[in-house]
């Protein structure tokens, strides 16, 4: 069932009731700023700052628990914006608490909702606290989800491969460059073995990723698309989490930021645009799924083809490429909820189809 985004307000908004505490934390490096106020977004008790640590978790969650004693609240939701990697141990040691609820904030809407109570653009820790409470008793929040399974050594394995690939580019790029004859050809030789260590270990990883996404409920199913490879899968994978718990598949395109919105200024108005508001590591394996299978899969080659070539509104190269990876999003949704294999007759509906027939 297809929920409406303002039925999912609603929804967010009725979580918020008289005996929520709800509290908002900016999170740094080092020390955080945590601000408390209740379902009207009025504050109770001061502004409190806590280190990164273990000890600085415990301080929070003990002025939560005094102001809830105070106060008679009986939950606490507590908000953060998913910025960095400094949230993620706070709020996974948060939400194993008793009482205490752990949501998101985009940091677009902090940066946009910030200005309206003073009117000022100036930036502070204590300030985006606030800022950041606020939205949260507005329901304009999303729910936290953080991984502890199979996908969560998805993409730990896939980041670790990002960065191995990064530092074989830079020594790639770095060959060829003299500094001296005698140092050249030494450092030429370390280049070289740091080099082939590289590739060792990015073959063991790529192992290893095989092995992890064996063990989800769907390797099987989302392997047999032409087109799709153990590796870009896992990343895709470690990127999404679990695809079926997603009730829609434009849930996931709004995760990667492929939601449309307009792109207009004044009196011009030059049509949509990608909000990008999403994960960008998530686009660039689609972007990569995209290309490989607009070469190889007969079904995503002929919308290619079709969207770039028909009568109406023809699109760019980039454009199509985008359509494309929301269709392999929407592949990926569909197999793993019904546990399937790839058939190339049910990839397009009705509709689509009669327009590719008309188009050949």
């Amino acid at each position: 069932m297809k929920v409406k985004y303002e039925d999912r307000l609603k929804q967010k908004l009725i979580a918020i009731t008289t005996d929520t505490l709800v509290v908002g934390v900016d999170i740094a490096k080092n020390y955080q700023w945590a601000r408390f106020v209740d379902f009207r977004g009025i504050e109770h008790g001061r502004a409190l700052k806590f280190k990164n640590s273990k000890g600085g978790f415990e301080t929070i969650l003990a002025r939560i628990r005094e102001i809830c004693k105070k106060e008679n609240f009986a939950k606490a939701v507590v908000g953060m914006e998913p910025t960095g990697h400094y949230w993620k141990a706070f709020a996974n040691w948060l939400e194993k608490q008793e009482g205490i609820t752990v949501v998101l904030v985009n940091p677009y809407a902090t940066k946009q909702a910030k200005e309206l109570d003073d009117n000022s653009q100036t930036k502070s820790d204590k300030k985006d606290a606030l800022t950041i409470a606020k939205l949260v008793k507005d329901g304009r929040y999303f729910e936290l989800y953080l991984p502890h399974d199979v996908y969560a050594q998805l993409r730990g394995l896939s980041t670790t491969r990002t960065g191995l690939n990064k530092r074989k580019n830079a020594i790639k790029d770095s060959i060829g460059v003299d500094y001296g004859e005698e140092a050249a050809r030494l450092k030429l030789r370390l280049m070289l073995e740091e080099l082939e260590l590289l590739e060792k270990q990015t073959e063991e990883l790529e192992r290893q990723m095989e092995d992890t996404l064996r063990q989800t409920d769907y390797a099987d199913f989302l392997l047999s698309i032409k087109g799709i490879g153990i590796v870009t899968l896992a990343t895709c994978l470690g990127e999404l989490g679990d695809p079926t718990r997603f009730d829609d598949p434009r849930q996931m395109s709004r995760m990667a930021g492929y939601n449309l919105v307009e792109d207009s200024s004044g009196k011009n108005k030059s049509g949509t645009k990608i909000s990008k508001r999403g994960r960008k590591n998530l686009r660039g394996v689609l972007y990569q799924m995209a290309l490989t299978m607009v070469a190889t899969n007969d079904e995503m080659k002929q919308l290619y083809h079709y969207l770039k070539t028909r009568e109406k509104a023809p699109l760019r190269k980039m454009q199509a490429l985008i359509v494309v990876s929301k269709k392999i999003l929407t592949l990926i949704h569909t197999l793993a909820k019904k546990k399937e294999s790839y058939d190339p007759e049910k990839v397009f509906g009705h509709v689509r189809r009669e327009q590719l027939k008309a188009a050949a």
